[in-house]
This record gives structure tokens, C-alpha cells and sequence, in this order.
């Protein structure tokens, strides 16, 4: 069994109750601070367009991420092959 934990984050002046796995509290906690970090820059704006605003820049660095990350994998595939070809080489 899962070892879970029950969590409280306050996420624009809302709260927010979660139960999460104990290794993810550092995370949530992180991004709760981030989000109301982002709200505060577009604190001129409505709540609503505020929160769009937040998932759309959330968005598109997550996207990114895995762009990158598909770039990395497959780099280290050619790596890999290029060394099993050396390797049978021998």
C-alpha cells in the first residue's frame, strides 16, 4: 500500500485539499508557490484571465519539457546504437 499523505495547499487565496503520495509533497507544495508567484504578476487582470494565463505559461513550459526530453532520448538512442556498433566492432 501506497503510503499517502493528506495535504492543504492555498492556491489563490483558495484551499485546496489533497491526498498525494508522501514523496510528492515537496512538488505540490512547490507548485502551489509557483502558481500564486504567476497570479501575483498578473494581479491587474480578472481572476479568470489571471488563472488562463497561469496554465497557458504552466502549459507550454510542460510541453517544452517533454519536446526536450523526447530530444535527449533520442540522442542517447544514437549514443546507445553507436556504441553497440562499436562494441560488436571488437
Amino acid at each position: 500500500m501506497k503510503d499517502n499523505l493528506n495535504i492543504t495547499l492555498n492556491i489563490a487565496d483558495e484551499l485546496y485539499k489533497l491526498t498525494i503520495p508522501r514523496e510528492d509533497e515537496e512538488i505540490a507544495r512547490e507548485a502551489a508557490k509557483r502558481i500564486n508567484s504567476m497570479l501575483r504578476q498578473f494581479k491587474d487582470m480578472s481572476p479568470t484571465r489571471a488563472m488562463t494565463c497561469v496554465a497557458i505559461s504552466f502549459a507550454r513550459a510542460y510541453l517544452s519539457a517533454l519536446r526536450d526530453n523526447a530530444h535527449v532520448d533520442s540522442c542517447l538512442s544514437d549514443l546507445d546504437a553507436r556504441l553497440d556498433k562499436l562494441l560488436d566492432e571488437r
